[in-house]
């Protein structure tokens, strides 16, 4: 029994510690959010440089599947050449 409640203490205190770091350390951050600490201005530059990226992304997709679709064109016009009995 008293290995019982020895276990207990040696793993429950070092337990609660631990949990009232971790929920110290949340009420922190949520109150530098809630207090606005974050700088707008850094935030409007970083979402700005992150639209650029998304359209530049944007871009070179279309450009993919522009060519994938030209591609697929050359090729289906090809097929029925290809299938035809002495096209050599």
């Amino acid at each position: 029994m008293e290995d019982v409640v020895m276990a207990a203490i040696l793993v429950g205190i070092p337990s609660l510690i631990v949990l009232a770091k971790i929920l110290l350390s949340h009420r922190e951050k949520m109150a530098r959010i809630r207090d606005g600490d974050t700088n707008p201005g850094v935030l409007d530059s970083r979402l700005a440089r992150m639209e650029l990226a998304i359209e530049s992304m944007a871009i070179e997709v279309e450009r993919v599947s522009e060519g994938q679709r030209f591609v697929t064109k050359l090729l289906s016009d090809r097929s029925p050449l290809l299938s035809k009995p002495g096209a050599d």
